[in-house]
């Protein structure tokens, strides 16, 4: 089993934790935790498929029609059932 690796970072004013959760994936969340915040995925291009294949089908159809392939930088914001944003996912480009 990989052990998290957490580092902080400051974006836009927020403070952010990430943590890597698995080989493939990492997620940040806000270090206060607040109300409203949503989990941010760190996907490589590397792990694209495999990171959509763990998503839900509802999920999985959002990011083909955006055509979201983890390029480095690229940000999408997935919405709940309700339309809210449940959680986004950030390219991370290709492993170094």
């Amino acid at each position: 089993m990989v052990s998290p690796r957490v580092e902080q970072l400051q974006v836009w004013g927020v403070r952010l934790v990430a943590c890597s959760l698995s080989p493939w994936a990492s997620m940040m969340t806000s270090a206060d935790d607040q109300t409203g915040s949503v989990p941010v995925h760190l996907v490589y291009e590397e792990d694209l498929e495999r990171w959509i294949s763990a998503q839900s089908a509802r999920a999985q159809r959002w990011i083909e029609a955006h055509a979201f392939k983890a390029e480095r930088n690229k940000l999408l914001v997935l919405p709940g059932p309700e339309g809210a944003p449940e959680a986004a996912a950030l390219g991370m480009g290709r492993r170094e």
